[in-house]
């Protein structure tokens, strides 16, 4: 028998988005339903932005299904960067892929690197030419003429994710 009587687990509401694909909380009025997003998460992550109004229907559609199998692509976030939502697809990536965000920051001569912990990626970081740790910044550098292993590194064990280099955001992978 069950015993969670909540709607959100009742068998007409498995197609719908019961919960929010920005941060996994219910989802409780209809416009939320519909987008996916609770009505803060829409604001906090820039669904509301002015001058979007003409892709906020592919958007919708796209965060919908995104909230409703609480997993997300790459593709998906392309295509969410590509329909102006940045900021929505980064924070996306983060709660709903197993490779996160990736940040590449250029420092003089060298890019420093923010990237989730990975155990199995710690042997390849280590062999990147020239490759330092930087506890200032908690980021691994390398010089920027390693920047074509820098992205064989993140394709391989961050496929999936998003990397954020300055404000330019692009799928790993």
């Amino acid at each position: 028998m069950n015993t969670n009587t909540g709607y959100e687990n009742s068998p007409a509401c498995q197609l719908l988005a019961t919960a929010c694909a920005a941060c996994g909380r219910p989802l409780v009025d209809s416009l939320s339903v519909e987008t996916g997003m609770g009505p803060i998460c829409r604001e906090k992550y820039g669904y509301n932005l002015p001058g979007l109004e003409g892709t906020r229907a592919a958007a919708n559609a796209l965060v919908h299904r995104v909230a409703a199998e609480q997993c997300m692509t790459a593709a998906d976030a392309a295509e969410l960067v590509g329909l102006g939502f940045g900021v929505l697809a980064l924070k996306l990536a983060d709660r709903l892929t197993d490779a996160g965000t990736v940040t590449v920051t250029r420092l003089g001569d060298r890019l420093a690197v923010v990237a989730p912990y990975r155990a199995e990626a710690t042997p390849a970081w280590r062999k990147l030419r020239g490759r330092r740790w930087d506890g200032a910044t908690k980021a691994n550098t390398v010089p920027a003429t390693e920047r074509k292993a820098l992205w064989a590194l993140l394709c391989e064990f961050y496929h999936g994710g998003l990397c954020v280099v300055g404000d330019v955001v692009k799928p790993i992978g």
